[in-house]
């Protein structure tokens, strides 16, 4: 889409908690490109892009609201609930016409809050001209009306030998690709794992790449490679992750109470991502590869421990709740 000069916008929904409006809201954070740093500056970027005078600046502000942040000088705080919804959707109708010829991609439709349903139901059902909406969602999920389900099929063992020349940073032999392919059962994570395992244990060699020996242990299941790698990383790395963990997929190190160089340790190491944008301002924003992941690392923690880890979280969450709106309380609930 890209190449063909169209622009491309992502949001994902989010696991841990059904923010308000959460993969649309994601998508104006990533497309602001750091406006969304102060909800008014926020507010000034939507209404540039939709048109001019009081009907831009009503429809940035229930966007923004929408988001869960706070204006509080927005006239349409005054609506009624009702009217409120009504005005909320139209806006962000408005927002969806404004961005033309555009491909916006959502990601984990099955964790989408209602609103943001309704919301893709309206611009799939009356598309504006040029915009196409791709979403991708679990088996089994809700189809939201005007989309159209296209499945995924296990990946062919070419993807695969694919996968693992990515990881590797070479050609691998159709060997090599094969014994992947056997034991990933078709999921590119797993064959993303089982590539990294294979190169820490220090059993590939060759141009291309191919077995030195054969593994004489692979830990059980996805689950074992995962906390395989974890147990890989210095103890501080580690630790942090471990915390991390009990904040979601989706974490900052300062709520989770741990140092950043440490996160970025498990970063440089192919565990977490830094988020381009940042759905609390002025924090740095990481995610993990994968729930999975996230899972391994959590299932590392005692339970007492990852109770006391969720109140902690919750209570400085509720602490930015005065600039950050709504959505800190959100994300406090979920802990």
């Amino acid at each position: 889409a890209m190449a063909a000069g169209r622009a491309v916008l992502t949001g994902r929904a989010s696991e841990e908690a059904r923010l308000p409006m959460g993969p649309l809201a994601d998508a104006v954070r990533r497309w602001a490109g750091g406006a969304e740093a102060v909800p008014s500056r926020l507010a000034e970027h939507l209404r540039g892009s939709i048109a001019d005078g009081i009907v831009a600046e009503n429809a940035s502000h229930l966007i923004a609201l929408s988001m869960g942040l706070r204006i509080p000088d927005a006239r349409v705080r005054e609506l009624d609930p009702q009217r409120l919804q009504a005005e909320s959707l139209a806006a962000w109708d408005s927002w969806l016409r404004s961005l033309g010829n555009a491909l916006l991609c959502v990601e984990d439709l099955h964790w989408a809050d209602p609103d943001s349903i309704h919301a893709l139901e309206r611009a799939a059902t009356h598309a504006p001209p040029g915009l196409s909406i791709l979403a991708t969602a679990r088996p089994n999920a809700i189809i939201p009306a005007g989309f159209s389900a296209v499945p995924l099929h296990p990946v062919s063992l070419q993807a695969i030998g694919a996968i693992a020349a990515r990881v590797l940073e070479s050609p691998v032999s159709g060997e090599l690709a094969a014994w992947i392919a056997a034991r990933a059962d078709g999921n590119p994570f797993v064959a993303e794992e089982l590539a990294r395992f294979l190169r820490a244990e220090r059993l590939i060699h060759g141009d291309p790449a191919r077995l030195a020996s054969a593994p004489t242990r692979i830990p059980p299941g996805l689950q074992g490679l995962l906390v395989a790698r974890l147990d890989a990383l210095p103890a501080a790395a580690k630790d942090a992750l471990k915390a991390a963990s009990v904040v979601g997929s989706v974490f900052w190190p300062s709520v989770a109470g741990v140092p950043e160089e440490d996160i970025e340790e498990a970063a440089r190491r192919g565990l977490v991502d830094e988020a381009a944008q940042t759905l609390l301002p002025g924090e740095r924003e990481f995610l993990f590869r994968h729930a999975l992941l996230r899972e391994a690392a959590l299932s590392l923690l005692p339970k007492r421990v990852r109770a006391r880890r969720h109140a902690e979280a919750a209570a400085r969450l509720e602490a930015r709740a005065a600039d950050v709106g709504r959505t800190a309380l959100i994300l406090a609930a979920a802990q």
